[in-house]
């Protein structure tokens, strides 16, 4: 099978676009894993299956970090509290 040519582009331009963020100084790319316990928990709790997964996990990651999450995503309202979340509106 021969990979779609668009795809390999697209993939490359979002490798370097995540590796000029990281060259930013103070961008730091943090150690994750001790994000489990809140994980769990949020899975759990808000009985979470399929693709709401990545996205308890990022909200997991973010409150295990203290940090805030700027998203178009809605569905992070049900799983971040108001002062961890900024959703953002097209126009």
């Amino acid at each position: 099978m021969t990979p779609d040519v668009n795809v390999m582009v697209a993939a490359s331009r979002s490798v370097a676009f995540v590796g000029a963020l990281l060259a930013v100084p103070g961008v730091e790319l943090p150690a994750l894993g001790s994000e489990w316990a809140i994980l769990r928990q949020l899975c759990l709790e808000k009985k979470l299956a399929a693709n709401s997964i990545p996205d308890a996990w990022l909200a997991a990651s973010v409150t295990h970090l203290g940090e805030h999450l700027v998203t178009f995503d809605a569905d992070f309202k049900k799983l971040l509290r108001g002062a961890q979340l900024t959703l953002l509106v097209a126009e």
